[in-house]
């Protein structure tokens, strides 16, 4: 993509460009989405992770994830490393006892997610729509859970958990501003006691969703594929690698 069409934007972050490009907006998706951080030394480093619960996805499915977001990260000035990779290092947030991996992005003035949500939300707004696009992939390819009812393969909601209301809020008002049906759950106790659950934002229309956004992951892909194929009766599946690696 040509820079001329991008909008120059400071993340506070280590992205290797000036400018919002498609990379750059789906790794901020993946960060803003996590809340995640780790300190290390003098150093914070925002992360992007990519997460399954055991025996949720293969290695294979693992492995061919990792790779198409390692090719986004390799100019980026990113580090994207296994979850085995990190346990018990100087990287670990605590977070990397699932399957998985996660990229790392050095922070160059960037301490609070939540005060670089306005800058974010205005370049967003100012980009063309495949920059767009790659931000919304970036929300889900991660953390991104499929809510579908086993008995009848209806998909109920393509759900996330968000780290805090400010971000909660800030998502749900870019994906209904672009046209996508949703709601928001602000955190709430649990009935059965316990830690209160995490704040969520659910997409209503997983079709709309698929066929406007989609999935990098291909296990999250594949839950909705062969959800759809129970459903339809026909399914098409797009291609949009042009815009990002294996989406």
């Amino acid at each position: 993509m040509s820079e001329i069409n991008l909008v120059p934007y400071n993340s506070g972050l280590q992205l290797g460009t000036e400018y919002l490009t498609r990379e750059a907006a789906y790794f901020l998706g993946g960060i803003y989405s996590s809340g995640e951080f780790v300190r290390t030394g003098d150093d914070l480093y925002w992360i992007a992770p990519v997460r399954y619960n055991y025996r949720y996805a293969s290695e294979i499915e693992i492995e061919e994830h990792f790779a198409h977001v390692k090719q986004m990260a390799t100019t980026m000035n990113a580090q994207v490393l296994m979850a085995e990779n990190v346990r018990g290092t100087s990287l670990d947030s605590g977070k990397f006892r699932l399957p998985g991996f996660g990229a790392f992005f050095k922070s160059t003035g960037l301490e609070n997610l939540n005060v670089g949500i306005p800058q974010l939300k205005t370049a967003l707004e100012q980009s063309p729509w495949d920059v767009k696009h790659a931000f919304m992939v970036g929300v889900f390819d991660g953390r991104g859970s499929i809510d579908i009812n086993k008995q009848n393969f209806a998909i109920r909601y393509i759900v996330l958990d968000c780290p805090t209301n400010e971000i909660g809020y800030f998502l749900y008002d870019f994906f209904e501003n672009n046209g996508f049906a949703c709601n928001y759950n602000t955190a709430r106790d649990r009935l059965e006691g316990g830690a209160p659950r995490k704040p969520q934002l659910r997409v209503k229309n997983s079709e709309w969703y698929m066929s406007r956004i989609g999935f990098i992951s291909p296990k999250r892909f594949s839950l909705i594929h062969n959800a759809f194929m129970h459903t339809h009766s026909s399914v098409i599946i797009g291609d949009s690698s042009n815009i990002l690696p294996g989406l």
